[in-house]
């Protein structure tokens, strides 16, 4: 399946002017700690609201032989099991026409580095969903406004929170969006920085708003890796991003 490099689509308001966008991954299904039933209500609740939802990635736990620690013997189903059941996790979502694309991540990364197949195309195709692999860049139009977003899996190994929300705030280095939507690091989080741009138009300096977005994660945290590993706690669930199509606004709900 080709990569999908910009996502550019018209979001339907689901209240006033304002459509919404759920930033939905690190599931890890199939893992012991896998809050399971906190990320199929997010869905349901995306489902209701007529919320859009954009997936980041690592949905499946994907423990192998040859992966880091015990996961091969703790994981609750088998890979298959766990891909079966994702996908109709989404299935709702796809057919009320609220499914953006979804990302692939380095679990799911696994199963391509030890057998050349890559599962998240495989689940794409069951879904008739777009393929983001690691990252895509996104034009969202709402009513008379347009937005700029860039997401991605991530890959950084930050253990601590404002570790963790630098690594979004990076990615602004070398991409000029007003959104970067960062995965993998299980944090959720938001950051809100201001630069100064020309507006060729109006031939004036502006100031402008960017948004760093961690985008959550559904493990809990007792008997975890995280735990094990020292690392700091976080909160559960993904960020809800509202876009408004009369005034040029952006509000993130964590």
């Amino acid at each position: 399946m080709r990569r999908t490099r910009l996502v550019d689509v018209r979001l339907n308001p689901n209240k006033g002017s304002r459509a919404q966008v759920c930033a939905w991954g690190d599931i890890h299904l199939g893992a012991k700690t896998c809050d399971y039933e906190a990320a199929q209500a997010t869905i349901d609740m995306c489902i209701k609201k007529g919320i859009y939802v954009l997936g980041m990635g690592d949905y499946l736990e994907c423990a192998t032989r040859y992966s880091v620690g015990a996961g091969i013997y703790e994981q609750t189903m088998s890979i298959q099991d766990q891909m079966e059941m994702l996908v109709e996790t989404l299935r709702p979502v796809k057919e009320a026409g609220l499914l953006l694309g979804i990302h692939s991540g380095n679990h799911c990364g696994r199963i391509t580095k030890e057998t050349g197949l890559n599962i998240v195309t495989i689940m794409c195709q069951q879904l008739g969903t777009r393929y983001l692999n690691h990252a895509a860049y996104h034009l969202w139009k709402v009513g008379k406004q347009s937005y700029t977003g860039h997401s991605t899996h991530g890959s950084a190994g930050s253990r601590l929170p404002y570790t963790r929300i630098k690594a979004a705030l990076d990615v602004f280095r070398y991409c000029d969006t007003e959104l970067v939507l960062y995965g993998h690091l299980h944090g959720l989080d938001h950051m809100t920085s201001l630069y100064s741009a020309v507006n060729k138009a109006r031939k004036k300096v502006e100031s402008r708003a960017r948004h760093a977005i961690l985008t959550g994660s559904y493990l809990r945290y007792s008997g975890s890796y995280a735990e094990k590993k020292n690392l700091c706690p976080v909160t559960m669930g993904s960020p809800i991003i509202s876009l408004y199509g009369d005034n040029h606004d952006i509000r993130v709900s964590l």
